[in-house]
């Protein structure tokens, strides 16, 4: 599991920029909800070449990967910790996928004790517009453009 849920957010961030996008939008909220509940939550829209349902499937399954990536590796586990830390906090998540790109949404309560601290969110948005300098980058804090 990722120590810190900005490692998390940065490796879905990096997902998209394997699967060949040119735009990568990033938005991140920390509110409370109609609850009164803290929570931290995240979206990474990009604009790669997507997955089919049975190609989601196998990203959400732990023992898989496609050993293009990460040449050597038997297994594939962004997408399955994204899972599994969402569903233990208390949170939710959610993943759209076709020709014109992948969506990921994440939401995390503050206040479980499952749930991993938030950590460097202003590192994390300095990480992202590193990666390569021929990707639009697009990034939110709390709905505000950055």
């Amino acid at each position: 599991m990722h120590y810190f849920l900005c490692d998390l957010v940065l490796d879905i961030f990096q997902n998209g920029i394997e699967a060949g996008a040119s735009l990568l939008v990033l938005s991140i909220e920390e509110k409370e909800n109609s609850s009164g509940e803290r929570i931290f939550g995240f979206s990474v829209k990009d604009n790669g070449k997507g997955m089919d349902e049975k190609e989601l499937q196998k990203a959400l399954d732990p023992f898989y990967t496609d050993g293009i990536k990460h040449p050597g590796r038997k297994i594939g586990l962004g997408l399955p910790f994204l899972v599994q830390t969402a569903e233990v906090s208390g949170g939710s998540w959610e993943i759209n996928s076709g020709e014109d790109g992948t969506e990921v949404k994440a939401w995390f309560s503050l206040e479980c004790i499952d749930t991993p601290p938030i950590g460097d969110i202003e590192g994390l948005f300095r990480s992202a517009l590193l990666f390569k300098d021929d990707i639009e980058i697009v990034l939110r804090y709390n709905g505000n453009l950055l």
